[in-house]
């Protein structure tokens, strides 16, 4: 939930009104307890009773708490190495599932209790490409874009997963996710779709 106060927090900055000094040193306090605890396991928006993992929503929220609290650094009172902190473990989160180049893991490979490797889940990818455009990151989302549909051969035809090592395509082909992804992430750079023109830069989808 920090990403949420945090996020609602650089908005009404962004909306001309201000936060109090005080209000400031709250959500201050918040990004420090993201940054300290963020690498932590938890129990996930839904308390599963079991024992605690590393959920996605949760690193995605506090790296939308972090990034939000560096913003309004730039116009609050916050010690340089305080801000630091943030940037650090900002920057920390979700890398794991990165791979080289524009591929990504859906989670880390064998954690899902089943026999075989795991690749990289093409959709995820293109979900990327959709928050940047989002986000008002154009240039780099249309980069990422450009270097995914090359992945799908003379055809056009993207697959379910890729081999990050060959670049071979494995798993469901073609499959209709990763299609209806690529086209959701390229309509998403299309002013007339809700794309970058109309600034959606404050929105907790900007994060990576």
């Amino acid at each position: 939930m920090y990403g949420w106060v945090l996020d609602a927090g650089a908005r009404l900055e962004a909306s001309g009104r201000g936060l109090f000094a005080e209000t400031w040193r709250v959500l201050a306090d918040h990004a420090g307890f993201v940054a300290e605890h963020s690498p932590e396991r938890d129990s996930g928006i839904w308390e599963v009773r079991d024992t605690p993992c590393h959920y996605v929503h949760s690193k995605v929220m506090a790296w939308v708490a972090l990034d939000r609290a560096i913003t309004l650094a730039r116009t609050h009172r916050a010690r340089p190495r305080v801000v630091q902190r943030w940037h650090e473990a900002r920057d920390a989160i979700r890398s794991e599932l990165g791979t080289a180049g524009d591929l990504i893991y859906r989670y880390q490979p064998g954690t899902d209790g089943l026999a075989g490797g795991e690749a990289a889940f093409l959709p995820c990818s293109f979900w990327v490409a959709h928050a940047l455009a989002r986000a008002g990151r154009a240039e780099e989302a249309a980069g990422r874009l450009e270097s995914l549909v090359a992945r799908g051969g003379d055809l056009g035809l993207f697959p379910e997963e890729v081999d990050p090592s060959t670049g071979g395509a494995l798993g469901n082909y073609p499959q209709a996710l990763s299609h209806s992804s690529f086209v959701r992430a390229a309509l998403a750079l299309r002013p007339d779709h809700g794309g970058a023109d109309h600034g959606a830069s404050n929105s907790p989808s900007a994060a990576p």
